[in-house]
């Protein structure tokens, strides 16, 4: 079992949520570094802890500039699930892909570097087929 080290983590502001989790920006208080804690709001269903474990266990084998490194994951006092991410700061992948701010240059751009992303794409297929 993962367990987590009572208040380690220190929630600061939200940053975003959705169906099944949220992040907020978070303080690592013994490292003392801006971190992003992504929290599982409904915690684990029946074998789902090995899945979660063996998932992060592949993400943090992960290294690329396009995708944030994971530092941690653990369960917490409630039983919930949560990762501990590279916080990086900036504004959102929404306000990019927003058309008033996605020019057709900067679309052009991103299929243009896609060749260059393409060791990302088989941890996706991974993810998507377990």
């Amino acid at each position: 079992m993962i367990t987590l080290q009572k208040g380690r983590y220190e929630a600061l502001e939200p940053l975003g949520s959705g169906a099944t989790s949220r992040v907020e920006m978070a303080r690592d208080n013994v490292i003392g570094r801006t971190v992003a804690l992504k929290t599982f709001v409904n915690g684990f269903g029946e074998g789902q802890e090995q899945q979660f474990l063996r998932e992060a266990q592949i993400i943090g084998q992960l290294s690329h500039p396009s995708i944030v490194q994971l530092y941690d994951v653990g369960i917490d006092e409630r039983g919930t699930p949560f990762l501990v991410m590279e916080y990086i700061a900036g504004k959102t992948l929404e306000h990019h892909l927003d058309p008033s701010v996605l020019t057709c240059q900067r679309a052009c751009a991103w299929v243009a570097d896609w060749p260059e992303h393409w060791q990302w794409r088989t941890a996706r297929e991974f993810f998507t087929a377990t």
